[in-house]
């Protein structure tokens, strides 16, 4: 869904430009202060693009997957402002991909929203294939297979492999020079990654771990042995220190306890 985001908006930017609707700097202004919300300011997309670097990136766009989306859930409210009540059909076009977005994103769906899904992705591929014929890509076919994934599953957004893909990039940086099983190193080395990042080197949890409160207890120093070997795996550089203890960690979540022990692999 984020390929085709970023290919869409691509190919709809260009042909604004081109056609004097709005220009690229206002574009980027409108989006960079753009005023998102707290959650989407983690994630808050930002740019500052020529009309060149538009048509030179074979991806489309320089966004990850979660700007792409913030962005699209915020674009009509940006584009109202730099094209009014425009009826032009680029702009049809890109707000069917919007719903389409909004749909795929529903916490809950029924009948009328796989039906609803439906005619939007078929309107929308459409519209897309008159206008950028030679911008099409297969995944605008796959598109339609999400109706019918949607009615046998449910909500798309809780089949979606967001989570998963972004530790990718961890995985495509671990340097080796011992080839024999890669993906027994990966799977030591990423769980420890993950288990030790968020911490300081006196063994806390970083301050911006958890929203809630947290109470700390039981703290137990690692062992040399432990320390050298997780040393010797040379994990990416962290915003912290390597934990030197672990923790047993009792916190609230609402009127609930959750305990969690803290390991490294």
């Amino acid at each position: 869904m984020s390929g085709i985001c970023k290919y869409h908006l691509n190919a709809f930017l260009q042909i604004c430009v081109e056609t004097n609707r709005f220009t690229l700097p206002q574009f980027c202004k409108g989006l960079n202060e753009f005023p998102y919300s707290g959650s989407e300011s983690l994630s808050k997309p930002s740019m500052n693009i020529t009309i060149e670097d538009l048509k030179n990136w074979a991806s489309g766009f320089p966004l990850d997957a979660m700007q792409m989306y913030y962005l699209f859930m915020n674009l009509p409210y940006i584009l109202r402002k730099l094209l009014k009540n425009s009826q032009i059909p680029a702009y049809e076009a890109i707000l069917l991909l919007v719903d389409i977005v909004n749909l795929t994103w529903s916490s809950e769906a029924d009948d009328q929203t796989v039906l609803e899904l439906q005619e939007s992705i078929i309107k929308h591929n459409k519209l897309y294939k008159h206008l950028y014929p030679a911008n099409i890509k297969p995944k605008f076919h796959f598109l339609l297979h999400f109706p019918r994934q949607m009615k046998l599953f449910g909500p798309l957004r809780y089949l979606t492999t967001l989570t998963s893909e972004r530790k990718h990039q961890y995985t495509k940086g671990i340097k080796m020079r011992c080839f024999e099983n890669p993906a027994l190193t990966v799977t030591k080395r990423l769980p420890a990654w993950e288990c030790v990042k968020d911490h300081n080197d006196d063994g806390t949890l970083a301050c911006n771990l958890f929203k809630h409160n947290t109470i700390f207890s039981q703290s137990q120093p690692l062992s040399d042995d432990l320390r050298l070997n997780i040393d010797q795996w040379k994990l990416p550089d962290l915003p912290t220190h390597v934990a030197s203890s672990i923790q047993f960690i009792q916190f609230c979540i609402q009127s609930e306890q959750l305990f969690v022990y803290l390991t490294t692999i």
